[in-house]
């Protein structure tokens, strides 16, 4: 298994690193690392998950929410709104699904009809 790191916007300081992903994960989806986003009051991080999105807290210790159930294919990319009231995740076949990031209901779905490639 191997891990990311979550380091300080200000400084670059390894605020912990998450442990538990696979070698087949990064191997095989090495992009799903790459389209993390932070909310926009720095206190939460979305970080897809093969077919979910996990929210983060700002230092990595605790999965606050796992998005799951709406997405059939990797999730290629997730985003805050701006408020921060909703996650926006996109798989990778352009099904888009909106998030209550506090209670993690789904509020919205579209088919943006084409491949999503991060």
């Amino acid at each position: 298994a191997g891990n990311f790191e979550i380091r300080s916007l200000s400084d670059g300081d390894l605020l912990r690193t998450v442990t538990g992903v696979t070698e087949a994960d990064h191997e095989e989806h090495s992009f799903l690392l790459l389209t993390h986003q932070w909310s926009s009051d720095g206190t939460k991080i979305a970080v897809p998950a093969r077919n979910a999105v996990n929210i983060f807290s700002r230092d990595g210790s605790n999965v606050l929410l796992h998005l799951q159930g709406a997405h059939e294919h990797i999730v290629a990319g997730a985003c805050f709104s701006p408020d921060g009231r909703f996650v926006v995740s996109v798989d990778i076949e352009g099904k888009a699904v909106i998030w209550n990031s506090s209670s993690g209901a789904v509020v919205g779905r579209e088919d943006l009809k084409r491949p999503i490639t991060a």
